[in-house]
């Protein structure tokens, strides 16, 4: 009884000298209770908070926030606890809850970046945003937000399979998939869904399930984007790496080739997007048994990713282990170093027990001179 009394006369306080910080305050109690970054209210075409655009009524309202004890201030970043999240979110209308939401959910999607193959600094980004992401996106949306929810959870599962977490991915995805189906006019979101759940299928060690995920993602692409879309370069590379996972590397090629032309053609020869494709045409001729056509495609896919990644991402490690792989099939000595180098960036990364990793170190092992 104590504690319910001062926290509303907490709340009674803040509406009269702060009424925008209970709005804040409503806001943050939707997202989870890890640090919230501030960036969340103040950047994008539209400000959440009206006191976002004054940089001296912004600290005042975030300031009496911390000053009664109902949130803690770290650097850039507001922190609730989950027990006033909680209590803020009880004296909040079905309606003002959904309200919020819809508006967390087309912030959420401003902020967090789309590109995460592109985007060198996309990793530290999703990490702090993903947890919120996470919480608004629970449960069935508002019919208001449903489009941004979808895309949202798929643009986390796209982070998620991008960091090797597969079986996190999976759910997100198909929650986007069941989203976007049951909306109109959504055809090209439902093909980058499926495209999206057909890599995390074929990552997972299913091309079966994969293969017409990824066939119906390139049809519906075709029905409704231009033929030089890089939306179909994925599409195509997607189903090229799972036709080789299924030993149908012939009819992989041709996919593999046009991948690498539309997305040249889009980005430049020395785009991040590039070395995926250039990645998936080797896998083709390393299957066929041509490891001296596989060797320069794997080189310059690396020399790319080098250029425009930290050298631990993953991307460079997975392109390092590749590499050794094809080298190891030519007799070079510098195999066992390539995936030495690959195997260090894994385990830094995603862990010494993880099944990349693990798989890393012992051809790292194996390749020893």
């Amino acid at each position: 009884m104590v504690v319910a009394t001062l926290w509303q006369l907490s709340v009674d306080r803040l509406r009269r000298e702060q009424p925008q910080a209970v709005e804040l305050l409503r806001l943050c109690a939707l997202l989870a209770p890890e640090p919230i970054p501030l960036a969340l209210f103040t950047r994008g075409p539209e400000s959440l908070i009206a006191a976002a655009a004054d940089p001296l009524a912004w600290d005042a309202t975030v300031g009496s926030l911390a000053g009664l004890g109902l949130a803690r201030r770290e650097d850039s970043a507001l922190v609730l606890h989950r027990l006033v999240q909680a209590a803020v979110r009880a004296t909040m209308t079905d309606e003002l809850l959904a309200t919020s939401r819809a508006r967390l959910c087309r912030a959420l999607l401003e902020a967090v970046p789309h590109d995460i193959h592109g985007d060198p600094d996309a990793r530290p980004r999703w990490h702090a945003l993903l947890p919120h992401v996470l919480a608004v996106t629970k449960g069935d949306p508002p019919a208001q937000c449903a489009p941004e929810t979808a895309q949202l959870l798929r643009h986390a599962s796209e982070f998620l399979l991008a960091i090797g977490d597969r079986t996190g991915a999976l759910p997100l995805c198909e929650r986007a998939l069941a989203l976007d189906e049951a909306l109109e006019g959504r055809d090209a979101e439902i093909g980058f869904d499926l495209s999206t759940l057909a890599q995390i299928h074929r990552d997972l060690g299913a091309p079966q399930t994969a293969l017409p995920l990824a066939e119906r993602a390139l049809r519906l692409h075709e029905s409704c984007l231009p033929a030089d879309s890089p939306a179909l370069a994925t599409d195509l590379a997607t189903l090229a790496r799972t036709l080789c996972l299924l030993s149908e590397h012939r009819a992989a090629l041709p996919l593999a080739e046009r991948a690498l032309r539309i997305d040249e053609a889009a980005h430049g020869p020395d785009d991040p997007y590039v070395s995926f494709d250039l990645i998936a045409l080797a896998t083709v001729h390393f299957d066929l048994g041509d490891p001296v056509t596989a060797l320069p495609l794997i080189e310059r896919a690396l020399r790319i990713r080098e250029a425009h990644y930290p050298p631990d991402h993953l991307y460079i490690g997975y392109a390092l282990l590749f590499k050794a792989q094809v080298l190891d099939a030519l007799n070079e000595g510098s195999a066992g170093e390539s995936a030495r180098r690959g195997a260090q960036i894994l385990h830094g990364q995603l862990g010494r027990t993880h099944p990349k990793t693990e798989d890393a170190l012992a051809l790292a092992d194996r390749l020893k001179r």
